[in-house]
């Protein structure tokens, strides 16, 4: 490491020890020179361009950072396509069955529907569906506004 002795002191000693490219080995005296406007811009400058360096160097590591995770999160996304779409293939070849293999089954008849009953009440078989439709209300039956013309007047004869 570098003796004290060989570290200037004051920014004149720094400037001396510039021009001859040696380290200065005196030691000021108790006074400290004071710098000159130039040498203290200089130092500014130089320290701006220090603190822009670190910054870009900064901003750049993490703009690589971002690029990194952005291409992990591509390569996880195809990655996720692919074996989205194996898993499609799989499912797709488990539901496809052979036509040697699909028993021949006729399909089964549907139920007979029940026969309806004219309505016993001759009143209410005169009424429009609406007319129907309010009386139910009235009677407090529950989906009279999906029933039709049958069913209201089956439903309101046994009220």
């Amino acid at each position: 490491m570098n003796d004290a002795a060989d570290v200037p002191r004051s920014t004149e000693e720094i400037t001396v020890a510039k021009k001859s490219g040696k380290k200065s080995s005196k030691k000021s005296s108790g006074k400290k020179a004071k710098p000159s406007k130039k040498d203290l811009r200089k130092a500014a400058k130089a320290e701006v361009k220090k603190q822009q360096k670190l910054a870009k160097a900064a901003l750049q590591k993490k703009a690589d950072q971002a690029k990194k995770a952005a291409k992990k999160a591509k390569q996880a996304a195809k990655q996720a396509k692919k074996d989205a779409a194996r898993a499609i293939h799989v499912v797709k070849d488990a539901l496809i069955v052979p036509a040697d293999e699909v028993p021949a089954t006729k399909p089964a008849p549907a139920a007979p529907r029940p026969a309806r009953t004219p309505a016993t009440t001759p009143k209410l078989a005169g009424l429009t569906v609406t007319q129907l439709r309010a009386r139910a209300r009235t009677a407090g039956l529950v989906g009279y506004s999906r029933m039709t013309k049958a069913d209201l007047l089956e439903r309101l004869d046994t009220k």
